[in-house]
């Protein structure tokens, strides 16, 4: 009777160890990205960089709901700006500074690794020139509306994680033209 419960026991056992689980085909729906912006402020013709944080809900294949919250700086020479003069001698602009701050919303339409998106959401600007020799002038701040329309494709890497690079347009009251490559975690 026990050498009958023991080969039960060993049969189980070899049964359990034998079977193969099935493997999730499903792409994940919760997904978290993050990535360094640059390009280039289309209307006063300087150099924007920044970073971007952002989180997908994509509950189909082809669409997902995207928030993203951003943040950009465009340098510019100001040089040739002035602030009035000290006798005969003008006061000259240095470097001009415009940080965007945004939360958006918005959607992506997938084609396998490629997708197209947009999103609108609330933008903060604060722009701060420095004064040679001066100082800095404040050059005001204000809520706007940002905005973000961009294409890109995703490459899968070996631990289900992926790379995004996306081109496209993004800013509030002075559009930016540029890209980031943005790190997926899919877990």
């Amino acid at each position: 009777m026990k050498l009958g419960k023991f080969y039960f026991a060993a049969c189980m056992l070899c049964a359990v160890s034998a079977a193969k689980g099935q493997v999730s085909a499903e792409r994940s729906t919760h997904n978290i990205s993050a990535g360094p912006i640059a390009g280039y402020n289309l209307n006063n013709q300087g150099f924007a960089y920044g970073a971007n944080l952002l989180y997908e809900y994509r509950p189909f294949e082809k669409i997902g709901f995207i928030s993203q919250f951003s943040y950009e700086r465009t340098w510019t020479d100001a040089s040739w700006m002035q602030f009035g003069t000290v006798g005969d001698t003008p006061i000259l602009g240095d470097n001009r500074f415009e940080d965007v701050y945004a939360l958006s919303l918005g959607l992506r339409y997938y084609m396998k690794n490629f997708y197209a998106g947009g999103t609108a959401g609330l933008g903060y600007d604060n722009v701060k020139t420095t004064i040679q020799g001066r100082g800095v002038s404040d050059g005001g701040n204000q809520f706007g509306f940002y905005k973000s329309l961009a294409v890109g494709y995703q490459i899968q890497l070996k631990n289900q994680d992926a790379l995004e690079f996306e081109a496209g347009l993004f800013g509030t009251r002075q559009m930016k033209l540029g890209g980031t490559v943005r790190y997926r975690f899919q877990r």
